[in-house]
This record gives structure tokens, C-alpha cells and sequence, in this order.
């Protein structure tokens, strides 16, 4: 589904919020009108139709109640960003339905109620009672809405199947723009020991940590096995495995670790390295290189990340043309006034 166009299904929309008192349920509709108040009579016009401002009260209404109920308060500027968005919403959908019907679309019921009915098996009883008494509307106008929407999906995707093509031009000018996407980090096989550290420790037992750590270096050059000693003396998770984190890319190691391993050469053993973790030891294994993934064995995701961008640009082009045509207009103040 098109989320821009299914504002009316939407369980919570948690915008920024502030904290207070839980209150009853009469007092939180009382809130809950005053804070409503600011929604004008036409929300929406257009020509040949309009939206009421109660219509947006009413979609608002019981997810507004629920969290003045659990004491949750939203700011003038948040409600009213939500009520705009939901009569953009609103308006865009009824826009598209329209032009769906007329180019002779029909929406199918049927299966948008065994659509809703699936959803419902899947989230159960409860889930499903709490999500649709967050709509605002009845199981009717769902349904109905939900099949408007998939009339308007298959009538878009009709619409935007012929801009949606990647051409072997822009499929190669993907390619060499975002290169670093396609390329493989350069990794290296790692054994590890660590000596976890904590700066809330006390200074001399911080001290005899880097000890601990600086011992077990110096047993490894007199030629004790790093396995052995990473099994009993690590406190990285790695120590089940004998030290061994397989191959790391570059990247996802600590910064202050990077720098140290880049230097070492298959074999050789790294002096104690800090970290905000702790002290570290490190045996380095051999080294997988950079890779950059040639552009056939990426082609297909190149082409359907860029089907997507057209098809996304397409659909919102539509929906500003049907504003357009139609005068649309949205009579929400954006600002306190």
C-alpha cells in the first residue's frame, strides 16, 4: 500500500511529545475537543469536492484521547503538522480515486475485506480491536477505503510501468557515481585477546588491568600458544573460539585498533593497544583486499533501485498534477494564529 494515501489506517502517528498526568477518559475528550478546536470547517477544497474539518477531527479524535489518557501532551506546532498531513493525505487519496474511476477502475470490496480479515488473523482479536478503534471510522469506511487504495495502486503502476525502465546508460552512470556502494572492504583474519576496562574503576585496579594485559603479551613472545592463553585469560567474546573473529573488515574495528593492524604481518603479534573497551592484543592472520564487485555481478540491484527512484518520482509527480488540476487547497493553518 501507498502510505501516503492510507493516512486513515495508521495505529499511532507519534509525532514529538511531552510528558504529563495520566487523566480519566471524560476529561480527555474534554482536552481533546479544545485541542481540535484550531481545525477550520472545509479542512480541504477542491473543485468538485471538499473535506470537512470534522472528518480530520474524526480521524484524530481517538488516538488524541488515548494519549491524554496515558499522559502523553502534544504541542500546538505537532497537532497541527498532524492534522495537515492527515487532510494531505486525505485529499490526495480522494484525488486519485477519481482519477483511477475515470480512466475505469472499480474498486473491489471483496477483496479488501478479506484483506482486512488476513490482517486481523495475523495481529488477533485484541491487537486488531485496539488498531481499529484508533481509526476513527467504522470496519465500513475501511474497507472501503482500503479498496479505493488498491484501485488507485494498479491504476498508478499502469500509469508509471513506462518511465520506469533503466537503461544500460544510467544503470553504468549509477555505477561508477557510487562506486564505494559495489566495493568489498579489505578484511583480515584476527585473533584477539582483550582485558575489559572501566573508567569508573579505581585508578590502581585500572593499573593492574594493564598489567594483566602486558603479562599476557609477554607470555605470548616467549611463545605460548594465543589460543590457549585467549581461552583463559580474554574477556572478548571471542574467547570460546580461542581468540579467533575470523575475517574483520577494516572498518567495523575500533579506531584505535585500525592504525595498529594495518601494520602487522601475517603472524606477528601487536603490542597492547587501549581502547575505550579495555587492553588489547592482536594476532593478525592473512588479508582478504579491496573489491570492487564488477558492474554485471550488480546490474539487477542497480536496476530495480532505479525502477524504484522513477517510480517513487512518477507517483508523487501524479499526485502534484491531480493537486493542480483540481485547485486542491488545504485550509489548515501550518502556523499558530
Amino acid at each position: 500500500m501507498n502510505g501516503r494515501t492510507v493516512a486513515w489506517l495508521v495505529l499511532s502517528l507519534w509525532l514529538g511529545v511531552a510528558a504529563a498526568s495520566e487523566i480519566g477518559l471524560s476529561e480527555a475528550r474534554i482536552q481533546a475537543e479544545q485541542a481540535l478546536v484550531f481545525i477550520p470547517r472545509l479542512a480541504v477544497t477542491f473543485d468538485g469536492g471538499m473535506i470537512e474539518g470534522e472528518e480530520i477531527r474524526q480521524l484524530m479524535r481517538p488516538q488524541l484521547i488515548a494519549r491524554l489518557q496515558a499522559g502523553v501532551r502534544m504541542e500546538p506546532a505537532q497537532l497541527r503538522a498532524w492534522a495537515r498531513l492527515l487532510a494531505e493525505s486525505e485529499m490526495d487519496h480522494l484525488l486519485l480515486v477519481r482519477k483511477a474511476t475515470a480512466a475505469g477502475y472499480r474498486p473491489d470490496l471483496l477483496g479488501a475485506r478479506e484483506e482486512l480479515e488476513a490482517r486481523h488473523q495475523g495481529m488477533g482479536d485484541e491487537a486488531f480491536a485496539q488498531t481499529m478503534a484508533m481509526q476513527g471510522v467504522d470496519t465500513d469506511v475501511v474497507v472501503r477505503k482500503l479498496a479505493e487504495n488498491q484501485m488507485v495502486n494498479r491504476w498508478l503502476a499502469e500509469q508509471v510501468a513506462a518511465t520506469a525502465e533503466a537503461s544500460d546508460a544510467e544503470v553504468k552512470a549509477y555505477y561508477n557515481k557510487n562506486r564505494d556502494e559495489f566495493t568489498l572492504s579489505a578484511e583480515r583474519r584476527l585473533w584477539h585477546i582483550l582485558v575489559a576496562d572501566r573508567p569508573d574503576l579505581p585508578k590502581e585496579r585500572r593499573a593492574q588491568l594493564r598489567q594483566n594485559a602486558e603479562e599476557l603479551l609477554a607470555r605470548l613472545r616467549e611463545g605460548h600458544e594465543f589460543s590457549r592463553l585467549a581461552r583463559s585469560g580474554s574477556d572478548c567474546a571471542s574467547a570460546a573460539n580461542g581468540g579467533d573473529l575470523g575475517l574483520v573488515p577494516e572498518e567495523r574495528l575500533a579506531k584505535e585498533l585500525r592504525a595498529v593492524v594495518r601494520k602487522l604481518e601475517p603472524g606477528e603479534i601487536s603490542e597492547v593497544v587501549q581502547s575505550p573497551a579495555g587492553y588489547h592484543i592482536l594476532m593478525s592472520g592473512p588479508t582478504a583486499p579491496k573489491v570492487v564487485l564488477p558492474l554485471d555481478e550488480v546490474k539487477q540491484r542497480i536496476v530495480r533501485h532505479i525502477q524504484g527512484e522513477k517510480v517513487r518520482d512518477a507517483m508523487e509527480q501524479m499526485r502534484q498534477t491531480a493537486r493542480a488540476e483540481a485547485r486542491a487547497a488545504v485550509h489548515i493553518p501550518a502556523e499558530g494564529k
